[in-house]
């Protein structure tokens, strides 16, 4: 359902999308590990992927883990679709793919990944997508209701507790904007959340 990615490698300013090869000696390490610290589903495989990198830390690839992350969303994609967050793409090409998706609106704040990325996906999708740059959590949508069919968030590199209040900001800014939205990770927040409650 989600392809990986055929963004071509480049880099600006800081970022860098980077094509790397996982070796089987290291999906071994990776699994045992996923698996103990109650991940599952965050299991690698051997091959080649693409990552986009800040500096020293990768914010995302096309690994299967993270394709587990937003294979629910594309699969409820259809019609008018926003997606804030760009990255590598991925979930932009997956939807962008799907017949049953007429527009893919991507709202994008920096700069460095839209010129990474905005060319190739245009150029292979043309009308179909149309990108915003701007600050999903300070942009001002158009004004109406169900302006979107689907509308997904994902702005954040770490899927953490910091980031709890932005989630419910967004989701309450859009929750009449769009029939169906959802923010990456936010299972697991809520994961933590009850794990926190029961420790306190």
């Amino acid at each position: 359902m989600i392809e990986n990615v055929d963004v071509p490698v480049g880099e600006s300013g800081d970022w860098k999308i980077i094509s790397f090869f996982v070796k089987s000696e290291n999906v071994l390490m990776h699994n045992l590990r996923a698996v103990r610290d109650g991940y599952p589903h965050r299991q690698i495989s051997e091959g080649r992927y693409t990552k986009l990198t800040y500096g020293n830390e990768v914010v995302m690839s096309d690994t299967p883990s993270e394709k587990h992350d937003h294979r629910y969303f594309v699969m409820k994609a259809k019609g008018k679709v926003l997606l804030a967050g760009l990255g590598l793409g991925m979930v932009l090409n997956a939807v962008a793919l799907k017949p049953e998706v007429t527009k893919v609106t991507v709202v994008e704040l920096n700069s460095d990944v839209i010129d990474l990325c905005w060319d190739h996906y245009k150029d292979k999708f043309g009308d179909k997508i149309e990108l915003i740059h701007a600050d999903i959590l300070e942009w001002k949508p158009p004004k109406g209701d169900k302006i979107w069919d689907c509308a997904w968030f994902d702005i954040w590199n770490e899927g953490n507790l910091e980031n709890w209040e932005e989630y419910k900001l967004l989701m309450r800014r859009y929750g009449r904007k769009a029939v169906y939205k959802d923010c990456w990770m936010r299972d697991e927040l809520l994961r933590q959340q009850r794990e926190e409650r029961r420790y306190a």
